[in-house]
C-alpha cells in the first residue's frame, strides 16, 4: 500500500520529479485513492460496533499522562503481551452531567473508522460500572506543545505530516475542529500523528457550533456563522505560528491585525504560507480557495519536501530537546474505585429551614442534579452498549 501511495503522490523513489504527463496521471490516481478512503471510512463507521473489546483489569496502570475537561489519559501495559498503551478514561457520571454521551459515542466511531498512518489508532474499547475506556497506541515522546526546537526544517517536517492527516480527514468528510500542537502526538524520529478526535464531526454540508480551543478557532467558528474545511486550515496556520515563534498571533477570540515577531528570524516563504492560511475570509484561505490543498502542498516553503517520502516515513530529522514522556504514578483503584451499592441511588438530602432563600434554592438544585444523575447514568449504559458492542446486564 505504501509503494502504491508513493506513486499516487506523483514522485519517484529517488525523489526526482516525474514527467508532467505521468505526474498528472498519478495525481488523478491519488484522488481516486482518497475516494476509496472515503468509502472505507463510511463502511467502518457503520461497523463501529465491531471494534475489539478489552477489560481494564487486563492492564497494569503505570501513571497519568494528562487530564482534560471530560476525560483523563493514563499509561498502561498489557499484562500478557507487555505492550504499552495510552488509555483514555471517560467517567460516566461526568459525561452525564455535561451531557456529552453522544459526543463520546461519535468519537469512538470516528476513531475506529479512520485508518491512516498519520492519525492515532484505536485498538480496543471497554467499559465498567464507572468508566468507558479507549485503548490507543502510546506516543512515547509526548506532543508538539512540549517541543523547544523551533528550526524551520523541523517544523516543516511536522507540518508535512499534519497536512496529510488533515487531507485524509477532509476526504472522509470529517472536520477535526481542534488542531493544535497539544493534539499532535510525537513519536521517535520526528514522526507525528494527529490525535484527540473528541471534537471531530462528520460533515456533508455546513457545520454550526462553537467548538475547539479559542486561540486556534477560526473567525467563522467563533461567530458561529457556519463553516467547513477552512476551520482546520486556519488552526493549522496558527499551529505553524506557535511552533515557530512560541506565541499566539491572536489573543483568544480577538482576531485583530497581527504581525510576525522579529525573533526568531524565519524565511519569507513560511511567512507567506501562514498569511495565506490565516485569511479571515474562508473563501480566500489556502486549502479552501480555487486551488484547494494544492496551494499548500505545492507552496514554495515545501519545495524540498517529497510527500511520497513523508507518507512512507522516510523523512527523519533530529529534534533537539525531545524526551520521553513521564507519567504521574497512580494505580487501577485511582481510575476505577470499587462499586458502591447506592452509587446511582438518589441520596437523601437534609435541608434546614432557613430564612435565606438561597440556601433552599441551592439544596433544591443539588437534589435535582442528583436525581438526574440517578436516572440518566443507566440510560448512558444502554447507549454505551452500542459503543462496546455488548448488551448491558
Amino acid at each position: 500500500m505504501r509503494k502504491f501511495f508513493r506513486k499516487l503522490l506523483g514522485r519517484s523513489d529517488s525523489g526526482a520529479s516525474c514527467p508532467t504527463k505521468q505526474r498528472l496521471q498519478r495525481i488523478e490516481w491519488y484522488r481516486q485513492y482518497l475516494k476509496f478512503a472515503e468509502r472505507n471510512f463510511d463502511k467502518r463507521f457503520a461497523e463501529a460496533h465491531q471494534c475489539p473489546r478489552e477489560d481494564i483489569k487486563n492492564f497494569r496502570i503505570l501513571g497519568l499522562l494528562g487530564e482534560g475537561r471530560y476525560a483523563s489519559v493514563v499509561h498502561a501495559k498489557d499484562r500478557d503481551a507487555n505492550s504499552d498503551f495510552a488509555i483514555k478514561v471517560v467517567n460516566k457520571e461526568r459525561t452525564v452531567l455535561n451531557r456529552t454521551a453522544q459526543k463520546i459515542i461519535q468519537e469512538k466511531k470516528i476513531l475506529y473508522a479512520v485508518d491512516f498512518e498519520f492519525i492515532i489508532k484505536l485498538n480496543f474499547v471497554g467499559k465498567d460500572f464507572a468508566n468507558v475506556y479507549f485503548f490507543m497506541e502510546l506516543a512515547p515522546c509526548g506532543d508538539l506543545s512540549q517541543i523547544t526546537d523551533r528550526r524551520e526544517k523541523v517544523v516543516r517536517c511536522f507540518a508535512a505530516q499534519i497536512i496529510l492527516a488533515i487531507e485524509y480527514l477532509h476526504a472522509c468528510n470529517v472536520l477535526h475542529r481542534d488542531i493544535k500542537p497539544a493534539n499532535v502526538l510525537l513519536f521517535p524520529d520526528a514522526q507525528v500523528k494527529l490525535g484527540d478526535l473528541g471534537s471531530a464531526v462528520p460533515v456533508k454540508k455546513c457545520v454550526y457550533g462553537v467548538c475547539g480551543t479559542p486561540e486556534y478557532m477560526a473567525p467563522e467558528v467563533a461567530s458561529n456563522s457556519g463553516y467547513r474545511d477552512g476551520c482546520d486550515w486556519w488552526a493549522f496556520g496558527v499551529t505553524l505560528f506557535v511552533l515557530l515563534f512560541d506565541k499566539y498571533p491572536f489573543f483568544g477570540f480577538m482576531h485583530r491585525p497581527w504581525t510576525f515577531p522579529t525573533a526568531p528570524n524565519v524565511s519569507s516563504d513560511v511567512k507567506d504560507l501562514i498569511k495565506g492560511l490565516l485569511k479571515e475570509d474562508p473563501a480566500k484561505r489556502f486549502g479552501v480557495c480555487i486551488n484547494g490543498k494544492t496551494d499548500i502542498k505545492e507552496h514554495s516553503w515545501f519545495r524540498e519536501v517529497n510527500f511520497a517520502d513523508v507518507f512512507d516515513r522516510r523523512t527523519k530529522v533530529h529534534v533537539s530537546g525531545s524526551h520521553k514522556v513521564e507519567a504521574v504514578k497512580l494505580g487501577l483503584e485511582d481510575i476505577c474505585p470499587p462499586p458502591q451499592e447506592d452509587r446511582y441511588q438518589i441520596r437523601s438530602i437534609v435541608t434546614r429551614v432557613s430564612r435565606d432563600r438561597g440556601n433552599l434554592i441551592n439544596a433544591s438544585l443539588t437534589l435535582l442534579r442528583t436525581s438526574q444523575t440517578a436516572t440518566v447514568v443507566p440510560s448512558f449504559d444502554r447507549q454505551t452498549s452500542e459503543l462496546c458492542g455488548t448488551e448491558v446486564s
